[in-house]
């Protein structure tokens, strides 16, 4: 590993210099109490049982409401996915129903077609509390405005809309980020040139670029995307407003709704593993034995990794 290690480092610094950021690329602003609302939409998913080329999945999509420090809502919804994939087409079924007109899954690897409904089922329950909203109130998503494809760019692009035409702000906060710097990370570049940066909480634009710090004391930065253009002073007063939420020591620095939805979004091992037992009894009980026999196509490494820490 001490190879790797010392490989990796020699070829990021052949890559490129030292990255230089000038300080007028970066913007403090202050923590503000905000006296609208915030709301912060997550969901989860996890493949419940995987029959080689078919597939049942849990999906959750949930929201928070916060009034100044007061959580004034919480919901989930809970959906069951059936998903069956041959060389000609993709079948697949969703309880409760949605309204899939004009919509086809794009053409990827069938593991990761739950997460290409959770995000659009995200985006409509979305754009439905966009429509329930007040002006000033500001919505939280997990992740960028990536589309899958026409059908759920559309939903994006009605929900952005939406928000400019009723006075709210949408924004989507990353947790992760693959830009880069001159070939280097962009992220861990900002983390290591904050070590000397004098501002408390900053924003960082280039381009069409915006990455944020939102806590003095935090140890991360995060690449934010705004529905619409902005003037530069109402961005900082937008996140002077989610920064308020940013002080909980439990993960300091990033917006305590997401961190609570991504908490009542997020489906655990255990309860993958309590439904998929519902999922076999049921089954045995309508004499549907296909479940069983068609899961023998993909488990033997979960069998395998069960055994080695017994």
């Amino acid at each position: 590993m001490k190879n790797i290690i010392e490989f990796l480092d020699k070829t990021r610094n052949i890559l490129s210099s030292k990255i230089e950021f000038p300080a007028e690329s970066f913007l403090g602003f202050d923590i503000a109490e905000p006296a609208n609302n915030i709301y912060a939409v997550d969901g989860g998913s996890c493949i419940i049982v995987d029959g080689g080329n078919w597939l049942i999945a849990k999906l959750r999509i949930g929201h928070v409401k916060y009034h100044k420090k007061e959580r004034t809502e919480k919901q989930q919804n809970d959906f069951n996915l059936g998903i069956v994939k041959s060389k000609e087409n993709v079948k697949f079924d969703l309880s409760p129903k949605f309204d899939w007109a004009q919509f086809t899954i794009p053409n990827t690897k069938l593991d990761e077609m739950p997460n290409v409904i959770r995000s659009i089922l995200e985006w409509n329950h979305t754009k439905k509390l966009v429509e329930q909203m007040s002006p000033g109130d500001i919505m939280l998503v997990d992740g960028s405005f990536v589309a899958f494809n026409s059908f759920h760019k559309k939903i994006i692009s009605d929900t952005l809309e939406l928000c400019k035409n009723r006075g709210v702000h949408i924004i989507g906060v990353c947790k992760t980020c693959r830009l880069e710097k001159e070939e280097k990370p962009l992220i861990g570049c900002l983390c290591k040139h904050d070590k000397q940066n004098s501002l408390k909480q900053w924003l960082y634009s280039e381009g069409e670029t915006d990455v944020v710090k939102f806590h003095e004391k935090s140890k991360f930065c995060y690449r934010i995307q705004f529905d619409r253009e902005y003037p530069t002073s109402e961005k900082l007063v937008l996140l002077g407003k989610i920064a308020y939420y940013c002080r909980d020591p439990e993960l300091l620095g990033y917006p305590y709704p997401l961190l609570s939805i991504d908490k009542i979004a997020r489906i655990r091992d255990n309860e993958k593993d309590l439904t998929k037992h519902k999922v076999k009894a049921l089954a045995k009980k309508l004499g549907k034995d296909f479940i069983e026999d068609d899961e023998k196509s993909t488990i033997m490494h979960d069998l395998l990794d069960e055994r080695a820490y017994r």
